[in-house]
């Protein structure tokens, strides 16, 4: 019994280190993919240059939905609510759509322009906060989605104010964000 089991478990091990990734070009782009999501059968994908670029069949077909877009090097993105809505983080601003074609530049009030992360607030909250991380200016929070933005850098300093990613949490009455940065 135990050669049995032995030799079922060396069997799934080999089986499971075969396992092989299959690279899934994203026609029309050849920039770099900078940042994905997923919403139903939709996956859309930032890049490097090329903007936002849209499949609902698996990576088959391809659709730019870029739109009218400030900004083709996009560090970042996240959808929520509808297949429809994008909050995109540029290396020149952030932006939101909620049609994948008419993009809002969101960047009012920032002093740094290279935005890492955008991160939606609790949208059912009537306190909802917005938090925009970027590349050497730090944090900065707005109660609305198209700022003002003011910056939230206490205790943030050097390598600290290259924000890499955020998130939040609500814990009872208290929310909570988390970023990571350059300096930990």
């Amino acid at each position: 019994m135990k050669k049995i089991l032995l030799i079922v478990c060396a069997a799934i091990v080999w089986t499971t280190s075969q396992a092989q990734w299959q690279p899934v070009p994203v026609s029309g782009s050849s920039a770099d993919v900078s940042s994905m999501f997923c919403f139903g059968d939709d996956l859309m994908v930032g890049t490097l240059g090329d903007g936002i670029h849209k499949t609902t069949d698996n990576g088959d077909t391809w659709e730019n939905v870029t739109g009218n877009m400030g900004n083709l090097f996009v560090n970042d993105i996240r959808g929520g609510g509808a297949p429809t809505v994008i909050w995109a983080a540029t290396q020149g601003g952030a932006f939101y759509t909620t049609d994948h074609q008419n993009y809002q530049n969101c960047s009012n009030g920032l002093t740094q322009n290279d935005v890492r992360h955008f991160f939606f607030g609790d949208a059912s909250s009537q306190n909802a906060e917005w938090m925009i991380g970027t590349n050497g200016g730090g944090v900065f929070l707005s109660a609305e989605l198209t700022g003002p933005w003011s910056p939230s850098n206490t205790g943030l300093s050097g390598d600290a104010l290259i924000i890499n990613d955020g998130a939040g949490y609500t814990d009872d009455e208290l929310h909570y964000a988390v970023i990571g940065t350059d300096g930990g």
